[in-house]
């Protein structure tokens, strides 16, 4: 029978990484733990592999799915009343559900599978969490982010992304040309999503069997060093009313082309 420990206090020293993980980009990467919240992430990591630490929720969503986290061992189950679940979080949190887990090791680059995608500089952890989510959505399985971006495991990009991180293959390089010459040695080709005077419409061209699909910086694109180095450069036609997309919205549309490509050919 799982134990439920009750918390009656904020500054209870057991639930200190809660609230001590925010939204910290200078903490993206040192930091082996990360926090997951709402119901459905949760849920979605105590079926994943992931190693969970401690589970703080309120008591309805404990008992209600008691089966799956008695699966798991070694966990420490906290509750809380509404009050300090919603200072913990920050804001009015309805599901007053969240977890703590540890991040996967950092994958081998060699097994990352045919095709990645490479986060340059992406900063605003919620344009994180949307690609990673459009990633999965479109049958992805590989992320590489560099030091600049945003971890895909803070708290906000995971929830956003749905838990959708815990499925995919994830590795953080602080060696970006390193990395992707090493890919290019090996037969991909680096595609980089760029409005410049290279690019040609992303319909037009015909992806590769091997690639890495490169996006950048929300204001400033992708770095120059990248831009280089790139095979290919595409952009996605737009009003000449605006100066570009979104890069959250622009993922999505270039990785559903891809996958509609793959499954033509199939």
């Amino acid at each position: 029978m799982m134990q439920i420990i009750q918390i009656e206090n904020i500054n209870d020293s057991r639930i200190t990484s809660y609230k001590s993980m925010r939204d910290n980009l200078a903490d993206n990467h040192g930091n082996s733990l990360f926090v997951a919240e709402s119901e459905k992430v949760v849920m979605k990591l105590l079926q994943s592999s992931l190693k969970i630490h401690s589970i703080l929720a309120r008591k309805e969503f404990i008992y209600e799915h008691n089966s799956i986290i008695s699966e798991r061992k070694g966990i420490y189950i906290f509750t809380a009343n509404n009050e300090i679940l919603n200072e913990i979080i920050g804001f009015r949190m309805h599901t007053g559900v969240m977890a703590l887990a540890e991040k996967p090791e950092n994958h081998d680059l060699d097994k990352l599978g045919d095709r990645i995608i490479f986060l340059n500089n992406i900063v605003d952890s919620e344009n994180v969490g949307s690609i990673v989510r459009n990633i999965a959505a479109f049958g992805f399985e590989s992320i590489i982010t560099d030091k600049s971006t945003s971890s895909p495991y803070i708290r906000r990009a995971v929830r956003v992304s749905m838990g959708t991180i815990f499925s995919l293959r994830h590795r953080f390089t602080e060696y970006t040309v390193n990395t992707l010459k090493y890919l290019k040695n090996e037969g991909y080709q680096i595609i980089s999503a760029e409005i410049n005077e290279k690019s040609i419409n992303f319909s037009e061209l015909m992806f590769p069997k091997k690639f890495v699909l490169v996006f950048g910086n929300e204001a400033k694109g992708i770095d120059r060093y990248i831009i280089d180095i790139s095979d290919t450069i595409i952009k996605i036609p737009i009003s000449n009313k605006i100066e570009s997309l979104n890069v959250a919205a622009s993922s999505g549309i270039l990785l559903y082309e891809i996958s509609r490509q793959i499954n033509s050919v199939q």
